[in-house]
């Protein structure tokens, strides 16, 4: 997560009320367009996407997440507010007004948050450029079964891409995107299409001011939990506060001309 100095209350709400939340619109739709392949899953119709912004692609979007972490905690050294005696009743009745201050700036950054969700729905090209994206890999078909097998195995070898390219050196990260695009394209060959229509559509955009721990866990089979196995932890992991995208694809076989004769 980025380091975000900590503001006085008054610089965040004036700073807030020069964000351009259509641009902010613009530029998540455009992320998660040009993001498809690393999140996308043909096996549900319902996305929920953690977006944190650690560089200067998004700048919009990043303004606004940092006024979010610029906002000052009442017991942090260094913010533009005295650490708080909680022996004092008077430190009390400040630090009770902090908060009230604090989460009355939140609020007012959770009402622009609001009206970037409002426009986004007001953007339909980027949606319908969204939903082309997504759409391809719903409507892929594998028709036989050596051209299925090499399928998972290129599934397979792109996760593996797509994790290992998050913690790879910057310069390391080109030529793996490289790689990612010729197996895509290798999977492309091996399959036919059925063409869907429908729409997909973001039902929630949120600021989330909290972080959140995951934990993947192995599931162990019948046979071995009689034999008393139990879960393995795989991977834990923390995603810290930002923004939170919630989507849903519908979609429909295409319509074919109803022939006359």
């Amino acid at each position: 997560m980025p380091e975000v100095e900590k503001r006085e209350i008054k610089d965040i709400l004036e700073e807030a009320k020069k964000i351009e939340t259509k641009f902010i619109a613009e530029e998540i739709l455009g992320w998660l367009a040009n993001n498809v392949e690393n999140y996308v899953d043909n096996q549900t119709k319902l996305y929920k996407i953690d977006l944190v912004i650690d560089s200067d692609e998004m700048p919009m979007t990043k303004k606004l997440q940092d006024l979010y972490l610029a906002i000052p905690d009442d017991d942090m050294e260094g913010t533009p507010y005295p650490r708080l005696d909680k022996d004092s009743v008077e430190n009390c009745t400040k630090n009770e007004d902090l908060m009230k201050e604090a989460s009355d700036c939140r609020r007012e950054l959770d009402k622009v948050v609001e009206e970037v969700y409002d426009k986004m729905a007001d953007t339909p090209e980027l949606m319908n450029g969204l939903f082309r994206r997504l759409i391809f890999f719903y409507e892929k078909i594998i028709p036989n079964p050596e051209n299925r097998k090499r399928a998972i195995e290129i599934d397979e070898e792109l996760k593996s891409l797509i994790e290992g390219k998050e913690d790879a050196p910057d310069a390391e990260k080109k030529e793996i995107q490289e790689q990612i695009i010729e197996l895509i394209k290798e999977g492309e060959s091996l399959v036919k299409y059925e063409e869907f229509e429908g729409a997909v559509s973001v039902t929630k955009f949120e600021y989330e001011a909290f972080s959140v721990g995951v934990k993947l866990s192995s599931k162990p089979t019948d046979e071995e939990m009689e034999h008393g196995a139990e879960q393995e932890t795989l991977k834990e992991y923390t995603i810290p506060e930002g923004f939170v995208v919630w989507m849903e694809m519908n979609y429909r076989l295409k319509a074919r001309p109803t022939a006359i004769f």
